[in-house]
């Protein structure tokens, strides 16, 4: 006799997630079992049934998609039929892949369970695929198919949590070619999938979950819809800024979201107050015209093509339009263009400056007092990753000054991972620091550095530009950078550190309040805020509102600026005009000085390297077409060279021992004689036309410091004889503010150049370091799109190597 229906439970269909060999079917033969032991019908639905030969399983990949059509059309069925659990037992890695059925379960009204194996061990996946007398169904599948499923499977995962912030990079569509038998990307982001509930099982908990999976499975379709969903009548308010990124993201410039609108997708927030940044002094009007009609025009264009679009013209339009009421209103129409069951209360202020912080606090307190009006039950939370740190400290400053509304306080440290609850301690903040302080204190006797992993550098204009006699760093244990610091330090200057959980702020707190009690009063204390976390900057911030003898400020890079915090004010800084001094900030030292007069050979041949460039698509021919040339490896300069001969149609380069000669359209030049000649013509002539055309920016008074041939080792690290350095740059300079890298290419430029140029320039300059790359042939499309999405490096038309062209180049960098 069967058992009477339990009348509480929902119609629900289960989506099994999991790589081949997982154990998904005999745990969902666990859950099927106590299901129709409750008395509900189950409807089971696996594609690689219709692959099954008698007790053997055959995969036929041309019948694949017929039979995935037929599963889907089955599980329908059921579904039709009012089946009161339906499975889909598919492997689901891709969120496309479940999407035909939760579409179908959500038009037929049924509630949306995702069982999600996370992957075992690969040898244990491979263990499981090999056929036995015991498994005549096992799957064989291969090595390089099992990684690849649980790649997939990992890259995608976190798109079961909707707070996730999607990634192009990882989180993009491919589909089957049934022509040509492969996946195709299609460029296009990857849409969540689509759950009510997810019960993760991983392979630790595999032997319990055989006894209690079918109790949480139970549970789930018994809750109600408000016990799942977790929201009754309480409301949920989110308080946050909106930022760069977001702006970006309204105008479709970003793949994904934006941190705000990815926040308010996750479902946890009935409200949300946000606040807008508005410039009084900047053109309301700026995005419109022409700018405006080209950004139209964008925005019809795909995602892939979007993104294509050259970051320098897109950074246009979006300074035209942030923090601006025109820019409010795009964003607004962004968000409201979702569709989301959020209360949005927009709010714009006006600040006089990025960070104004006393104007930041007064907006944080008015839209906490706006939230507060609502007399609901409601729980408030303050979001500190969009915005400034100035920003990300009220947040928190706010959320601690009012324990009695116990607000929480979320943060994203990785935007590929959903926001995450920080825990303030209760002591962490209190009264504000924001003074009318009209003088600044610009003369220190101690200062405090807060230092992060990324970069030394706003620690080296720091010690460039206030002297003291003693540096303390708060960083973290996992942090090497202050190392390279201490070679930085004038003689007699003493450095010590302290070590704290760079996400905890109580302990920056506190490691910057036990160095001030441990000075006398009349000390002078800076501290400069800039590197580490923001909640670094939370910490640093209120140590520094407890003590008044010390004075908080950061470096603006970008504009060349530190501003101090208690009165807002900003000084320019003094900047570094050498390279050496970037390079030791990050941890090398110059073994090769790159100095032009170091090789005489340099100056007698300008003219011959001025005769190259104007010839310069020569040496493409000689690349495509002579095989001699294209083969010779020639050495370093100061090494013998092996005698040589390149020729084509119009050009001859003959080295026999020192003598070298050189023929350009019937006419022969002189050329000194030298030990480099094979260097020289094997790329190094361009580099010094590069060097000839930048030094009279050098002479202009616009660049400083400018090098050629600079070769660097990890400090302490001298190359011995016969050793290659550990890198060289073409050529280097300083513009006062960062690190110039030229690279210069006279062969065809590849995706590896450009890519091994920006890893240089955040290795040794730091975030600001900017790239130009400088080419002898014409760059091909795919480079060229390739380089106008990046922020750092610019590539010299190589149609006009002109000295404004480079001077507008080193401007436009900033």
């Amino acid at each position: 006799m069967d058992n009477p229906k339990d009348s509480r439970f929902h119609k629900t269909v289960i989506i099994n997630r999991a790589v081949s060999g997982s154990g998904k079917t005999t745990l969902s033969r666990c859950v099927t079992e106590a299901l129709t032991a409750k008395g509900l019908t189950v409807g089971v639905h696996s594609t690689d049934n219709f692959f099954m030969k008698g007790n053997r399983y055959v995969f036929e990949l041309d019948k694949l998609n017929a039979y995935h059509a037929r599963n889907l059309a089955e599980f329908i069925d059921d579904l039709e039929r009012g089946t009161d659990v339906v499975i889909c037992d598919n492997m689901n890695l891709l969120p496309w892949q479940s999407e035909p059925y939760t579409a179908a379960a959500r038009k037929y009204r049924y509630r949306i369970l995702f069982l999600n194996f996370l992957p075992r061990e690969l040898e244990k996946h491979l263990a499981a695929q090999v056929v036995t007398p015991e498994k005549p169904d096992a799957h064989g599948l291969s090595r390089e198919i099992l990684e690849r499923f649980i790649r997939n499977f990992n890259d995608y995962n976190d798109l079961l949590d909707k707070n996730t912030v999607r990634d192009i990079k990882r989180h993009h569509v491919f589909v089957w070619n049934d022509i040509e038998k492969k996946a195709m990307d299609t460029g296009e982001l990857a849409q969540y999938f689509d759950s009510d509930a997810v019960i993760t099982i991983r392979p630790e908990e595999y032997q319990e979950m055989k006894k209690t999976l079918a109790d949480s499975v139970l549970r789930i379709i018994s809750e109600s819809d408000e016990e799942l969903k977790q929201i009754g009548k309480k409301r949920h308010y989110l308080l946050t800024w909106y930022g760069i990124t977001d702006i970006r993201a309204a105008l479709g410039l970003e793949p994904s979201d934006g941190p705000v609108m990815g926040a308010l997708r996750t479902g946890n927030y009935s409200d949300a107050i946000i606040l807008g940044y508005t410039n009084p002094n900047k053109p309301q009007d700026a995005f419109s015209g022409a700018l405006r009609s080209e950004w139209e025009k964008l925005r019809s264009l795909s995602l892939e093509e979007r993104l294509a679009y050259p970051r320098a013209k897109s950074q246009v339009m979006v300074d035209a339009v942030c923090n601006t009421e025109t820019g409010h209103s795009m964003f607004l129409n962004f968000i409201d263009s979702a569709k989301l069951p959020v209360m949005i209360h927009f709010m714009a202020k006006e600040l006089a400056h990025l960070n104004d912080a006393r104007a930041i606090d007064a907006a944080a307190r008015s839209a906490l007092r706006l939230a507060l009006t609502d007399d609901s039950d409601k729980d408030l939370t303050c979001f500190l990753s969009p915005g400034t740190p100035v920003m990300a400290y009220t947040w928190a400053m706010v959320s601690r000054t009012n324990p009695n509304l116990n607000l929480r306080v979320i943060s994203s440290s990785d935007p590929r991972k959903p926001p995450e609850e920080i825990d303030l301690p209760k002591d962490v903040l209190s009264p504000s620091i924001i003074t009318s302080r009209s003088v600044i204190q610009t003369e220190f006797d101690v200062i405090i550095h807060l230092l992060g992993n990324e970069t030394n550098i706003p620690q080296f204009f720091c010690i460039v530009q206030f002297p003291a006699r003693k540096h303390l760093f708060i960083t973290s244990a996992e942090s090497k950078k202050s190392e390279a610091l201490k070679s930085l330090l004038p003689e007699g200057v003493a450095m010590e550190l302290r070590i704290v959980d760079p996400f905890v702020p109580g302990q920056t707190r506190k490691a910057i309040e036990g160095i001030v009690q441990s000075l006398p009063l009349s000390t002078r204390i800076g501290v400069n805020l800039t590197g580490g976390t923001k909640l670094m900057f939370a910490g640093g911030l209120n140590a520094c509102n407890e003590y008044q003898n010390t004075e908080p400020f950061y470096f603006d890079i970008k504009r060349h600026n530190i501003t101090f915090i208690r009165s807002g004010i900003s000084i320019p800084f003094k900047g570094v005009r050498t390279i050496d001094g970037f390079l030791k900030a990050s941890g090398y030292d110059i073994v090769t000085r790159g100095y032009w007069d170091d090789r005489p050979a340099r100056a007698a041949r300008s003219e011959v390297t001025r005769k190259l460039w104007e010839r310069r698509e020569l040496f493409n021919e000689l690349f495509l077409h002579c095989r001699e040339y294209k083969e010779y490896k020639p050495p370093k300069p100061g090494k013998p060279s092996k005698d040589f001969e390149f020729s084509i149609s119009h050009f001859k380069a003959v080295l026999r021992g020192n003598k070298a000669s050189l023929e350009i359209d019937g006419q022969k030049m002189d050329v000194p004689d030298c030990t480099d000649f094979a260097f020289y013509l094997g790329g190094g002539w361009l580099e010094e036309y590069a060097y000839l055309q930048l030094s009279q920016l050098q002479e202009s008074g616009l660049i400083f410091d400018l090098r050629i041939g600079v070769e660097i080792a990890p400090t302490g690290q001298v190359p011995k004889n016969g050793e290659m350095p550990f890198a060289e740059f073409d050529c280097a300079f300083s513009d006062g503010r960062r690190l110039f890298i030229v690279e210069c290419k006279e062969c065809p430029v590849t995706q590896n150049h450009i890519q091994k140029l920006e890893n240089n320039l955040k290795l040794y300059g730091g975030i600001a370091a900017r790239g130009i790359l400088f080419q002898a042939v014409p760059l091909q499309a795919v480079i060229q799109r390739r380089i106008d999405t990046s922020t750092a490096i610019r590539a010299l038309p190589e149609s006009d190597a002109s000295v404004s062209t480079l001077n507008s180049l080193v401007a436009t960098s900033h």
